[in-house]
């Protein structure tokens, strides 16, 4: 729940964008909200595009 997180950083630009739209982009933060709902080649694109912070955001185990 919300009440859950601890520090929010609001001194950032926020985007949110497809999948498909941020291939070959780079982004400073990426959260990725439910990943098990993406298939490997778009989790992959998904994992891939954060150069300091990547964020999974998950209400169920991960599978892997």
């Amino acid at each position: 729940t919300l009440g859950d997180i601890d520090l929010w950083e609001l001194n950032e630009a926020f985007a949110a964008q497809a999948i498909a739209v941020a291939r070959g982009l780079e982004f400073d933060s990426v959260i990725v909200v439910e990943p098990s709902r993406y298939g490997t080649n778009e989790l992959y694109v998904a994992l891939t595009r954060a150069t300091a912070r990547l964020t999974l955001i998950h209400s169920e185990p991960l599978p892997w």
